[in-house]
């Protein structure tokens, strides 16, 4: 039975002495205990002090007081609770197995302040495995086995929802507040980490909770489609797609700073290891639990594909659920290319900070004049990789470390910490009488053309034809597929069809750019390779 409308709930104390008293006196028919308790649970929900909850009844004659039913909210845990949601389903635990009079129930809920500071929350009690979706009295033989698969998906679907969110309220409760009170971290690096965690949390919670709706109107839920469309199309899924992009985007350079600083900083390691401690984390690290956010989004591809396999042909439902699909796979595209572009962002300020400038400034030549200023992270990396430059009589190779941008191309020389950026003579790696350096190291995209190598296949010829005179570079790579894989990177990318590319773009995304801190001691890791200078690139299947 569903609980009575007409239950009144008294004052709960004022928030200086955080005691309260909510009684509920409903007068119902026999065997309702259940619903009341549950009615009484959802009244407190919007009780914002933390307390200890105590649930006393009384039925006609038949006082309940000894029971001892009480819920701490100290924990999450069914185990640390006398009381959870479970044993108000559960007919081993009911209290409608008490015998007596029942002409009136009473339900007495007290509140008093807990230590955790955490009011009772059912999501985290989520379990890892999805629970059974068909128990109760439903009727299992009058679904068909496409049906019954469906229903499969569908519990798998709101499950993991619900341990998602978890996951989040977690990284709230158990680190992102810990940490701003403790002040184990400058502000800006607890931003870096927990972003919009606030607002994932909203987006994420307002989903679960039409999620818990739909399986409370039927255990065997007939229609998602509305549940999903309101979640990832039109004005709400452009929101969830900034806000994921904004949340995910630096996600993985901050992981890195924290793991610089927790190494020299004790008292930082302290805390961590203590709030990783804590039974809600099940034994997962904040480096494990930081990532649930970009990895929820690659499931939802994978769920709404297998859900709409199991839906009816030609149908409004199979239909949602595809456009479901097709939003879910371009918001992880989305949020893919927005991590790119700022951990290629955080790169270019890390190459900058580490620039030698002085042999380039020092030359009387036209582009040291333009570039004088040059600052890296105006700028938009495409792509970054070793390349060897043969010069002059081309007995020696110089080896590069070359960054196309989205409008110049620069050449640069490793030495021990430092990226050189200086001219070149034509005679560098040959004898002779020295020439007045004439090979700029930055070239313009605008006027560079391509030429293979006929003889060397690993190699390809630049020829800049700017108006400061033409200027011939002979470029290797370390094999044919690296010099395939720079021209698929849209390595000279204004004549990449020369190469067999065609209508190759790389879109732009537009993200909330935080400043990153920098400590000199927590520099990034060089990535020398193309395929190291990005962290994994989470893929949706079909793209």
């Amino acid at each position: 039975m569903k609980p009575d409308s007409s239950l009144s709930r008294q004052s709960l104390g004022s928030s200086s002495s955080r005691t309260g008293l909510a009684r509920i006196d409903p007068v119902l028919p026999p065997g309702s205990i259940s619903a009341v308790l549950a009615n009484a649970l959802v009244v407190l929900s919007s009780i914002t002090e933390d307390w200890e909850i105590e649930v006393r009844i009384s039925v006609g004659d038949v006082d309940l007081d000894n029971q001892g039913l009480s819920y701490n909210t100290n924990s999450g845990s069914s185990s640390n609770s006398s009381l959870s949601t479970r044993s108000l389903d559960s007919p081993s635990n009911s209290l409608e197995m008490v015998t007596g009079p029942r002409t009136q129930e009473a339900v007495t809920v007290t509140l008093t302040p807990n230590s955790s500071g955490a009011l009772y929350d059912s999501d985290l009690e989520a379990e890892p495995d999805p629970p059974d979706w068909g128990p109760r009295g439903v009727d299992l033989k009058n679904l068909s086995d496409k049906e019954k698969k469906r229903q499969d998906v569908i519990n798998e679907l709101f499950h993991s929802e619900r341990s998602h969110v978890r996951h989040l309220k977690v990284l709230d409760q158990v680190f992102y507040r810990p940490m701003l009170d403790n002040q184990v971290l400058p502000s800006d690096h607890i931003q870096l980490l927990f972003s919009n965690l606030d607002q994932m949390l909203d987006i994420h919670s307002q989903f679960n909770n039409k999620m818990k709706s739909k399986r409370r109107e039927s255990h065997v839920v007939t229609e998602v489609a509305d549940l999903l469309f309101g979640m990832f199309d039109g004005p709400a899924g452009e929101e969830f797609q900034r806000a994921a992009a904004t949340f995910c985007a630096r996600q993985q350079i901050a992981l890195e700073l924290l793991k610089e600083r927790r190494r020299k900083d004790a008292k930082l390691n302290n805390f961590l290891t203590d709030a990783e401690g804590n039974p809600l984390c099940r034994r997962l690290q904040l480096k494990d639990i930081i990532p649930t956010g970009m990895q929820r989004l690659t499931k939802y591809p994978l769920l709404f594909e297998n859900l709409a396999k199991h839906t009816e042909e030609g149908t409004e439902e199979l239909s949602g659920v595809q456009r479901a699909l097709e939003r879910s796979k371009e918001i992880l595209n989305h949020v893919n290319q927005a991590k790119r572009e700022a951990e290629d962002h955080q790169r270019l300020s890390d190459i900058m900070r580490r620039l030698d400038r002085s042999g380039f400034e020092k030359v009387d030549h036209p582009m040291a004049g333009e570039f004088k200023n040059l600052d890296l992270t105006k700028h938009r990396l495409i792509h970054e990789g070793p390349l060897n430059w043969r010069i002059g009589n081309r007995q020696k190779l110089i080896d590069l470390h070359v960054l196309l941008l989205e409008d110049v191309i620069i050449l640069l020389q490793k030495q021990d910490e430092k990226f050189v950026l200086k001219f070149y003579n034509m005679n560098t790696a040959g004898g002779g009488v020295e020439r007045s350096p004439t090979l700029s190291p930055i070239i313009k995209v605008s006027t560079v053309l391509v030429r293979h190598n006929a003889v060397d296949k690993k190699a390809l010829y630049l020829v800049n034809t700017s108006q400061n005179g033409a200027q011939i570079y002979d470029l290797v790579a370390t094999s044919s597929a690296e010099r395939k894989m720079c021209v698929q990177r849209q390595l000279l990318h204004p004549v990449a069809p020369l190469f067999g590319v065609v209508d190759f773009q790389v879109p732009r995304v537009e993200i909330i750019m935080l400043p990153t801190p920098q400590p000199a001691e927590f520099l990034p890791k060089d990535r020398n390779s193309p395929g190291d200078r990005n962290s994994p690139v989470y893929i949706a299947s079909g793209l």
